[in-house]
């Protein structure tokens, strides 16, 4: 397929206090210059790192997609940096640059999906998440916080949503480096949450379900795309979209389909929607395939292990 992302999903804060979760791990982190605070499900733990401020250049990274936190600076003994991931049973802590050894800390892991979906919404500023929340915009927030709830996948919540309901769930129960919070304490006035009755963590599994609504919905061998997706969200990608045994790369732009690449483990026959001003598209097989029309009305004939292409979407 090829469709791709180059943009990468790391978004951080030079903030000399951030709060944020640890991909695929119950715990969050609470992190500082010269300390780092680890807020674990039945106790709290902490790490001094020995420096001797003032520190420079500090910076907290939540890096998604290599599914770890980075912590950076630089203070009078030299530049140093901390690696923070989980493993099965146990968070990894490594350092360098820093007179301490590697430790291990006991915290159970979160089920996560492994084939992780992936969307992009034409935007490629930093992601200084101080800039993000000032900024407000959906098409730089909704890639990174559907792309990390894949890491806290507790189940699947089928809630589906409109842009302005999700935009408001992510101001009210996010905050910092993107820790979830179970009730608002900024006052902003809602009169609902997602969260009655749930724990903060699930704002991640229930976004993800609402965020992928937006553009892709099946219902049976029917597919649905971008159904709510405009007008905020003109162009974009959305890779690896799963639903059985079929995987869906999606481009779009001007409000427009433009490309689909459509890959099966089994046979299949299903029925593609992309609006109503859509009839028809293009059809490859592979790339050198000159292609036939097909209408969007009929049944899309699936081989197995074959890659389709469809484009030239048209009235």
């Amino acid at each position: 397929m090829n469709i791709k992302i180059s943009e990468r999903i790391a978004p951080y804060s030079f903030s000399n206090h951030t709060l944020l979760p640890i991909p695929n791990s119950r715990s969050t982190l609470e992190v500082r210059p010269n300390r780092i605070i680890f807020l674990i499900e039945d106790r709290v733990e902490s790490i001094d790192l020995q420096r001797t401020g003032p520190i420079k250049q500090f910076m907290t990274q939540l890096d998604v997609e290599r599914e770890r936190v980075v912590i950076q600076g630089s203070s009078l003994e030299g530049f140093f940096r901390v690696f923070i991931e989980q493993k099965d049973d146990f968070i990894e802590v490594a350092f360098k640059n820093l007179p301490l050894e590697r430790r291990e800390i006991k915290s159970s892991r979160t089920k996560s999906i492994i084939d992780k979906e992936k969307l992009f919404l034409g935007v490629t500023k930093s992601q200084d998440i101080d800039l993000i929340w000032r900024r407000k915009n959906c098409s730089e927030i909704f890639p990174i916080w559907f792309y990390l709830a894949q890491n806290f996948f507790h189940k699947n919540n089928e809630i589906v949503g409109e842009v302005d309901e999700i935009e408001r769930h992510c101001y009210l129960h996010f905050k910092s480096l993107f820790i979830p919070q179970n009730c608002s304490d900024l006052h902003l006035g809602y009169k609902t949450s997602w969260l009655e009755n749930r724990g903060a963590m699930d704002i991640f599994s229930i976004g993800y379900s609402a965020i992928r609504s937006l553009f892709f919905r099946a219902e049976k061998d029917r597919f649905f795309f971008l159904e709510k997706a405009f007008p905020q969200f003109d162009r974009g990608k959305l890779l690896n979209i799963k639903t059985g045994p079929i995987v869906i790369n999606i481009e779009w732009s001007k409000k427009k389909m433009r490309k689909m690449e459509v890959y099966s483990l089994e046979a299949q026959k299903i029925i593609i929607n992309v609006g109503s001003r859509v009839n028809s598209c293009r059809v490859r097989v592979g790339k050198k395939q000159r292609g036939v029309s097909h209408k969007l009305s009929d049944q899309l004939i699936i081989n197995a292990n074959q890659n389709y292409v469809l484009d030239r979407f048209e009235k």
